[in-house]
């Protein structure tokens, strides 16, 4: 752009979409500056307020990183207590595990869930594809 002032911005103007312009992701005024001095300098005021930013930023963490590990706690120890337990049993109580861990918050859903997808792999590998599944606990069962 021969005749622009420096500091202009360069390319297409933006088009704008809908009310709020933003296309995709709506509310796109927003997304379109990057943060200035201005900015900067009032977020860390309001960090330094109490310490809330720092509290906030470690609970954002073990939300965003706790699950993740917690997810893996349920799959090695599914792995390590499966032969105990038996396939139906330690599928199910991973399964319920996971259901809470990843957010869902009903019981009844959790449970509901976890026993219809154990039941239904166990029929099609067991029943299906003839493939026998350590019963463990739940042994008595197989007799």
């Amino acid at each position: 752009m021969a005749g622009a002032p420096p500091g202009a911005p360069r390319g297409p103007p933006a088009r704008r979409r809908g009310p709020g312009g933003g296309g995709l992701l709506g509310g796109g005024r927003a997304l379109a500056r990057a943060p200035d001095d201005e900015d900067v300098v009032e977020a860390r005021r309001e960090e330094g307020a109490g310490g809330v930013g720092a509290r906030a930023r470690a609970r954002g963490w073990l939300a965003a990183h706790g699950r993740f590990c917690g997810l893996w706690i349920v799959v090695l120890g599914y792995f390590v207590f499966m032969p105990e337990l038996g396939f139906p049993l330690g599928s199910a109580l991973a399964l319920a595990a996971m259901g809470r861990l990843l957010g869902e918050r009903r019981w009844h859903v959790v449970v509901g869930g976890a026993l219809v997808v154990t039941a239904v792999l166990h029929l099609t590998f067991a029943k299906g594809l003839g493939v026998r599944l350590p019963l463990g606990v739940l042994s008595f069962l197989g007799k």
